[in-house]
């Protein structure tokens, strides 16, 4: 399906687009650590009075009726960070980035529910397995803040 966007932009628009998006990771070291992670921060410490205020302001500003099957969609997607969840290993985030390399995709968002150990343990773990896999160029520590 990526791929027939791009088309339809070269073809019909005569344009050659990015496909980019946004993706949600937990990293420990398997999967099963991942995913009780992140039960336990989407599930047992979520704010649910921030996340019942903002759905309250998205549906009166968007003129939806309090049961709009939407409202489900964007509870489960906003609690988790939303995003394609990326969970499990370094090994495991390496090979979902793949495939949606494989799929298409040009880039990817990312976020993390604790940032800053997120992305220094992505940084350490996961980017030279993609190093690795030739789907990422060489990169240096030096560009994360201490």
């Amino acid at each position: 399906q990526v791929q027939d966007f791009k088309k339809i932009a070269r073809e019909e628009f005569g344009r050659e687009i990015q496909i980019w998006t946004n993706a949600s990771v937990v990293q420990r070291s398997n999967r099963a650590e991942a995913l009780e992670f992140r039960s336990y921060c989407v599930e047992e410490m979520l704010d649910h009075k921030a996340l019942d205020s903002l759905i309250a302001t998205m549906v009166r500003e968007n003129g939806w009726d309090d049961d709009d099957r939407r409202i489900g969609f964007m509870r489960a997607r906003m609690s988790g960070g939303s995003g394609f969840p990326l969970l499990g290993s370094a090994n495991d985030i390496a090979e979902q980035l793949g495939l949606m390399a494989d799929a298409g995709i040009d880039g990817v968002l990312m976020t993390w529910i604790d940032y800053l150990d997120g992305i220094r343990e992505f940084a350490d773990n996961v980017l030279p397995l993609l190093e690795e896999a030739g789907l990422r160029q060489p990169w240096s520590r030096s560009s994360i803040p201490s």
